[in-house]
């Protein structure tokens, strides 16, 4: 009934009485007569009166001086900037601001509202007797709500007495009362609750909510969830925001099961700018237990997730210079491992160019300086860190084809575990790679030319390592081939056909190359698209790890109209770890199945162990002016069947039951 907040504002009894505190009140009619020894004014035949930006239109209307009463009958219309509506005659009394509508009609973008006789006292307290509001445009409509008598106070809410819903003239539900904000603001006001069962809860009722608009700038949400298996759910959600300095929430659960364990769970998210560029960002998640999470979460995603993680960071610039401070607690609900970082510091200073000059090859030459300490926990040990970094870095071409970086740095580790430890380690580092272009010289089809680019890279390495030992050694040698083919149309468009990179590396320790890395990937077909990444030993020829990805989405007709099909196929093995075997198909299917009737499903396939992960599927029936939809839902072995029935402009109005209910099981 929300929506309805809108309907009775249409009334001109309201309307008329505050236009007409802020201007003249001007007539106009085909005939006007006036009868002064009875204190009437009658307007006939095409009557308008306007009031600033109110007008009312009617066949007649007419105007008694001495008692400040104005009548207006026959295809009465009253009309303002956000108001419109039509009925069969108006009394209204300027002065004492008291007024009756007879037949009100009032066409809004929710829908349609009916009055029989609406009044309003001298305190603006609308009175309306017989109401009826639908959405649906048929007649007669599909539904309608009825009252025999609404009660509003202006700019506060509004009483229904009784409340009915009736389908095809039939009614199926039935309120003694029902009561709503008017204001259309934000507004406190209860939330439509769910009904459905699942295997592990059971017969449910969640989000019985109550929404307290405290003020412009906060809010909160109480809610109760009552499940049959396992107990009774508290929640309260506080949120605030004044922008742009601040926003957050806090969301407090407590729940009492009925094999008599109290549980509970804190989730909050601050954001706050503080001393003008600084950001200050608090993330905290706190459990009475490590399965709380799991046993009372609808959403898969979460289901799945086995760690919670709660940080403050405090970001700040200063004269260009980036700082920010850390505070972490990571834990693993599973094994309950936990890590801490309290605190963890960085400062950055901004890269500076050293060579600020034009037209010179050393022109790109850059420092830079860091800093980062950290003081960290975690199950077993105490670790203290402190890093600096200082680098100098450069690039530009040679020859005029290739580009050449180069970086030379310093970084110097101090370590506290159980025992101390310090190292100055120095880095010496270059890195090569140009592009080499290739052309088709001959166009075929509807192709102009294709272009082969061949971008071949080196990279290597020098460290010197001080304190803990003077070494100095070369690092891996890097080798990289990138192609790129691409096809330029006729009609001037460039099109991607394939890109196929290869890399590997060179150890002057060891001797040995690294297993040569492969991906490569196409859209060769408008629509899908496939990935291939694989490793390759150069010793043995075999591969030790592969995995393709196959992702495609076709429009096909069915029937008078069109289902789109999209999948995803993996399938992928590492031969170094045991049990990484993946063999898996993704599917989404979407679209309509007759006029009345669409379909979404989406659901995931092992292939390898043969059976569904997971899936999803809705059925969506259109019923003109209300849509049911049915909807089931796998995981593992829990699984969720509702349906839901509500009205398309009021969606807030809601008819929602598990099948479970409907079957009595």
């Amino acid at each position: 009934m929300r929506s309805s907040t809108l309907f009775f504002l249409i009334l001109f009894i309201f309307t008329f009485s505050v236009y007409a505190e802020e201007g003249d009140i001007k007539f106009s009619s085909n005939s006007l007569k006036f009868f002064t020894d009875k204190n009437m004014v009658i307007l006939d035949d095409n009557v308008v009166v306007s009031v600033n930006k109110l007008e009312i239109r009617g066949d007649s209307l007419i105007f008694y001086s001495d008692s400040n009463i104005a009548k207006a009958y026959e295809n009465v219309n009253i009309k303002s900037k956000h108001q419109n509506v039509d009925c069969d005659s108006v009394y209204y009394n300027i002065k004492s601001k008291k007024g009756v509508i007879f037949g009100g009609i009032s066409h809004v973008p929710q829908g349609l509202f009916r009055g029989e006789i609406v009044t309003q006292d001298s305190n603006r307290v609308l009175k309306i007797y017989n109401a009826k509001f639908t959405t649906c445009d048929r007649v007669p409509p599909h539904y309608y709500f009825y009252s025999s008598k609404i009660k509003m106070y202006e700019d506060n809410y509004a009483l229904v007495k009784p409340l009915i819903v009736y389908v095809h003239d039939i009614p199926v539900f039935f309120a003694p009362f029902w009561f709503f904000p008017v204001r259309e603001e934000r507004h406190s006001g209860f939330l439509v609750p769910n009904i459905g069962a699942s295997p592990n809860e059971g017969k449910f009722v969640k989000n019985i909510s109550f929404f307290w608009a405290m003020n412009p700038f906060m809010d909160a949400t109480f809610t109760v969830n009552i499940r049959e298996l396992r107990g009774i759910e508290g929640i309260i959600n506080y949120e605030y925001l004044l922008k742009p300095i601040l926003k957050g929430n806090v969301n407090f659960s407590y729940i009492n099961e009925f094999s008599g364990n109290t549980r509970w769970k804190i989730d909050m998210e601050h954001t706050q700018t503080l001393f003008g560029n600084g950001n200050l960002i608090l993330n905290g998640d706190f459990y009475s237990d490590n399965n709380v999470v799991q046993d009372y979460n609808d959403t898969t995603l979460v289901i799945l997730d086995k760690e919670i993680y709660s940080y403050l960071s405090f970001t700040k610039r200063l004269w260009k210079i980036n700082t920010n401070f850390v505070m972490e607690n990571r834990r693993n609900l599973a094994t309950n491992e936990f890590n801490n970082k309290f605190p963890s510091v960085s400062i950055s200073f901004p890269s500076y160019n050293l060579f600020p000059f034009q037209n010179t090859w050393y022109k790109g030459t850059y420092f830079s300086f860091g800093n980062n300490f950290e003081n960290s926990y975690d199950t077993l040990s105490h670790k203290v860190r402190n890093n600096t970094n200082v680098s100098f870095s450069s690039n530009f071409k040679l020859l005029r084809y290739v580009n050449l970086s180069h970086n030379l740095g310093s970084n110097y580790l101090y370590a506290r575990d159980t025992i101390s430890s310090q190292n100055v380690l120095l880095r010496n580092s270059v890195g090569l790679y140009t592009n080499i272009y290739g052309f088709t010289k001959r166009p075929f089809f509807n192709v102009k030319t294709i272009r082969h680019t061949i971008t071949p890279s080196f990279n290597l390495a020098y460290y010197n390592s001080y304190i803990n030992g003077d070494t100095a050694y070369l690092g891996p040698v890097g080798i990289g081939l990138k192609n790129t083919f691409e096809a330029k149309l006729n009609n001037g468009s460039v099109v991607r056909l394939l890109n196929l990179n290869f890399s590997s590396s060179y150890s002057f320790t060891n001797k040995l190359f690294s297993d040569i890395n492969m991906d490569a990937q196409t859209n060769l077909t408008k629509g899908v698209s496939f990935r291939v990444n694989t490793k390759l030993n150069p010793y043995s020829m075999s591969f030790s790890s592969y995995s393709l990805t196959i992702n495609g989405a076709i429009d096909f007709p069915f029937f008078d109209n069109s289902m789109r099909v999209s999948a995803i196929y993996n399938i992928g093995n590492s031969l170094q770890t045991t049990g990484a075997y993946t063999n898996a198909i993704d599917f989404h299917v979407s679209g309509k199945i007759t006029d009345g009737w669409s379909m979404d499903y989406s659901g995931r396939v092992d292939l390898n162990a043969r059976n569904v992960v997971n899936q999803q599927i809705s059925l969506i029936r259109d019923l003109h002016c209300w849509e049911l939809s049915i909807n089931y839902q796998t995981f593992a072995t829990d699984y969720r069947i509702d349906a839901n029935l509500h009205i398309k402009k009021l969606p807030n109005v809601q008819i929602g039951k598990g099948l479970f209910d409907i079957f009595g099981l």
